[in-house]
C-alpha cells in the first residue's frame, strides 16, 4: 500500500515537472502512464513487495527491536532457571538409584536398630547384643575394663538396665517388639565360640 502510495506521488512531481519543462519549451507533454488494451480484463491482486520505510516506521522498527532484545534476555533467564531445578530434581533421583542398588548388590541396609550393651562380670566381658535378633556383635565383645570393674571388686551391685536407659529414638522404633524373649542362651553360646581374649 505504502509503495503504491509512495509511486503516485513520486509520478505526480515527476509528471508536474515535465509540464512545467514542456510549456517552456512548448512541447506538447508526453503521458507516461501505462496504456492498457482496448479488450483486457482486469484483476486486484495483493504481491508482497519490497516497500521503503518512512523515518516514522523506522523509528517504530527500531524500539520493536529493542523490546525483542530484552523479551529474549527475560525467556533466557527463566529458561537457565528452569534447567537448574531440573538438574537438582535429577541429581536426587541419581542419588536415591545408587543407594537402591548398593543395597540390592549388597543383600542388606543400614539402620538403627536398638541394642544391649552388656557388662558381664561372670566373664568379666562387655558385647553388644541386637534386640531384634539376639545376636551379639563379634566386633564389640571386650575384656571389661578397669574402673568397669571396680562395682565388683567394691563389693557393689552390678549395673542393672536402668543404668543403660534406651534413648527416647531407640525406645520408641515401631519397628521392635521390646516385650519380645531375646534368646540370651543362644547369646551365650556365641559368645563361649568367640576367641579367648590374651
Amino acid at each position: 500500500m505504502n509503495c503504491t502510495r509512495h509511486w503516485r506521488e513520486r509520478h505526480t512531481m515527476d509528471k508536474a515537472e515535465d509540464l512545467d519543462e514542456t510549456a517552456n519549451d512548448g512541447i506538447e507533454p508526453i503521458n507516461s502512464e501505462p496504456e492498457l488494451p482496448t479488450q483486457s480484463r482486469i484483476e486486484l491482486v495483493t504481491r508482497t513487495l519490497q516497500c521503503p520505510l518512512t523515518d516514522d516506521e523506522l523509528l517504530k522498527k527500531g524500539k520493536l527491536l529493542s523490546a525483542k532484545y530484552r523479551e529474549a534476555s527475560r525467556v533466557e533467564s527463566e529458561k537457565k532457571s528452569a534447567m537448574g531445578q531440573f538438574k537438582n530434581r535429577l541429581d536426587a533421583i541419581a542419588a536415591e538409584v545408587n543407594d537402591l542398588s548398593q543395597v540390592i548388590s549388597e543383600g542388606c541396609f543400614w539402620d538403627k536398630v536398638p541394642c544391649h550393651e552388656v557388662y558381664d562380670y561372670t566373664r568379666g566381658t562387655f558385647y553388644v547384643m541386637r534386640l531384634d535378633t539376639g545376636e551379639v556383635l563379634s566386633d564389640t565383645v571386650r575384656p571389661l575394663l578397669e574402673d568397669e570393674r571396680q562395682s565388683v571388686i567394691h563389693g557393689c551391685d552390678p549395673p542393672t538396665e536402668d543404668d543403660f536407659p534406651v534413648s527416647e529414638e531407640e525406645d520408641g522404633d515401631p519397628d521392635v517388639d521390646e516385650d519380645s524373649d531375646v534368646d540370651y542362651d543362644n547369646a551365650e553360646e556365641e559368645l563361649e565360640n568367640l576367641d579367648e581374649f590374651p
